[in-house]
């Protein structure tokens, strides 16, 4: 996974902090997007970069891990990426 570009998306801005040092300590080039609307973190994929691995909260506000994660399957460029739910 050295140099991969990874997602994470939480409404919980600690969480992505916690997540973003792990991945950069495994020497991935993580992306943090802190949002209390899921559906804004899909919008902002339809745009580069792209990214290898997204890692979504499964408990957010207005939409789950899980729609968010149909939503973002439904974008050409993503629809093989891995997608992990927390």
């Amino acid at each position: 996974m050295r140099d991969k570009r990874v997602l994470v998306v939480d409404d919980n801005e600690t969480n992505c902090r916690i997540l973003k040092n792990l991945l950069e300590r495994g020497n991935m080039l993580p992306t943090t997007f802190t949002f209390t609307s899921a559906s804004t973190a899909a919008e902002r994929l339809r745009s580069p970069p792209v990214f290898d691995l997204i890692l979504l909260d499964m408990m957010m506000p207005e939409m789950s891990g899980m729609e968010l994660a149909e939503r973002i399957r439904a974008i050409p460029l993503y629809s093989r990426t891995p997608i992990l739910l927390q």
